[in-house]
């Protein structure tokens, strides 16, 4: 045994222990654990002797394949990192690990465990909303503009019509003279409009992103339209001649589908999918320069598929039904005559989003 150890300095230690056949190899590394003497084996020899010799220090690198310096360094054990110096290298992603040759092959040991290939996940989603929208506006607004307004507009399908005061006047010239009906002019600057107008239609958007990211990361993605609503602010200063200063602001609103997927692969190939959706839609304003309204959608699931497989998932259902009325007072409310004298405008719009997702599993 004298021929494959030395000692550089005397151990007081005492272990006991009880081991049937074990290899020197073991049989010393149980032997110095947990003690203050630890080993170096160099060319075939144990160098044996207490931990704070520098000639039983050892320096090790290890270069990552698949794994971040990063990500690695947290994860590590602290009783594995205790005694060890560890200095990270993002350049070369690599760590360096200096210390008792014992604890850093252990810790070596356990850095290439941890070091495994990470698999990519690609994603598929289909996203179908399915939008079915009827709406309905009829009645007639007369008023005055600014200027002379000319006469325009559509008679087929749909009816929507600005009379200029020409066309009326002439319209009350033909009128004049049956019997004891005799109307007067309008004024240059007078219009009717008559809209009579009925829609009914489907309409499917379609969008198909892939997604790439990596085991137990997020993928993420956005479609989003952003409106602006503009804010004031009036500042008064002075005491005996105040003066007044406007300060306008233009701020966003944003309005998106927005999804999120978290993928981690089990041992067996399948996948289980994090899945956090929400969709978001703007509404009426309330006045011209208010923030628009906006409607929420949004739900989460945590599901498991096998590689390949499509999901759908689905019933996110919005609806919205509108029904306005304006006129005359009294004379709005009359049958038949009321169409003369009102304006209605009537909606009913159903939307329901769909989704579409397949995980592939790229090694």
């Amino acid at each position: 045994m004298s021929s494959t150890y030395k000692l550089l300095g005397p151990l007081t230690d005492n272990v006991s222990i009880d081991y049937d056949r074990i290899s020197f190899a073991s049989l010393i590394d149980e032997l110095f654990a947990g003690t203050d003497a630890t080993f170096k084996y160099v060319d075939g020899r144990y160098w044996v002797g207490k931990r704070n010799i520098d000639a039983l220090q050892d320096v090790k690198m290890i270069q990552l394949k698949y794994r971040t310096v990063d990500s690695l360094v947290q994860i590590i054990p602290t009783q594995l990192k205790t005694g060890v110096e560890i200095k990270e290298y993002p350049d070369i992603n690599s760590i360096i690990l200096s210390g008792p040759q014992e604890k850093v092959n252990r810790l070596a040991t356990f850095v290439h465990q941890v070091d495994k290939l990470i698999p990519v996940i690609l994603i598929e989603v289909l996203i179908i909303d399915n939008k079915n929208s009827k709406a309905l506006a009829t009645g007639i607004t007369a008023g005055l503009s600014d200027e002379p307004v000319t006469t325009k507009g559509t008679v087929f399908p749909s009816v929507d019509m600005t009379l200029s005061s020409k066309a009326i006047n002439n319209l009350i010239d033909g009128l004049n003279g049956f019997g004891w009906v005799n109307l007067g002019k309008v004024k240059s600057n007078f219009y009717v409009t008559l809209k009579a107008l009925e829609e009914d239609g489907v309409i499917d958007l379609r969008s198909t992103p892939q997604l790439s990211t990596l085991n137990g990361h997020k993928a993420t993605m956005s479609i989003g339209n952003t409106e602006y609503y503009k804010e004031e602010m009036n500042t008064i200063y002075g005491s005996i001649n105040t003066q007044s200063q406007v300060a306008t602001t233009y701020k966003p609103v944003n309005a998106e589908l927005a999804v999120t997927i978290r993928p981690i692969v089990a041992g067996n190939d399948e996948v289980t999918l994090d899945i956090k959706v929400e969709q978001s839609d703007f509404t009426s304003r309330i006045s011209e320069y208010a923030p628009p309204g906006k409607v929420s959608r949004k739900f989460e699931s945590l599901i498991r598929v096998k590689d390949q497989e499509m999901i759908l998932l689905g019933g996110l259902e919005e609806k919205e039904v509108k029904d306005t009325r304006s006129g005359l007072p009294l004379l709005a409310r009359i049958p038949i005559i009321r169409w003369l004298f009102s304006s209605r405008e009537k909606s009913n719009t159903k939307s329901k989003l769909n989704l579409f997702i397949k995980p592939t599993i790229i090694k």
